[in-house]
């Protein structure tokens, strides 16, 4: 019988390229929180009709909350309506891979580190420059 594992990254070992303190730090709370205040810096909030005003409904499969508009309706996460919307990434995954990135990584390297093929990290580095254009034109 084969036995299964679950590996939260398939490339190389993360914790080479991170200090203990960061690795210890990223529980999924700590990289919620983290992607709430890189990702949001005004606060999380209804990106269609611009209310804070919300309830909890339920989690993704990767364990995201999820939440409701008290107002619209419409449903949400801490990754809608930014660069990793739709992403099969988990917030740790991210977290790293925004980490790289700032570190200035290259294309390659963060591909083998984070276990992506070269193409989806450029589709998400192209993203994330889209991304900071938009934030930046709104200033």
């Amino acid at each position: 019988m084969k036995q299964s594992r679950i590996k939260v990254f398939s490339g190389l070992d993360p914790k080479q390229y991170m200090t203990q303190a960061m690795w210890e730090q990223m529980d999924m709370h700590a990289c919620l929180t983290i992607l709430e205040q890189t990702l949001h810096p005004h606060g999380l909030h209804c990106m269609e009709c611009g209310s804070s005003s919300r309830r909890g409904a339920g989690k993704t499969a990767k364990g995201v909350p999820r939440y409701k508009c008290m107002d619209c309706g419409i449903t949400y996460t801490v990754l809608s309506y930014t660069p990793f919307s739709g992403t099969t990434l988990c917030p740790r995954r991210i977290v790293l891979f925004m980490w790289l990135s700032g570190l200035g990584c290259g294309t390659q390297e963060t591909a083998e580190i984070m276990g992506l093929t070269r193409q989806s990290v450029t589709m998400l580095q192209r993203k994330i420059k889209f991304y900071a254009s938009m934030q930046h034109q709104e200033m």
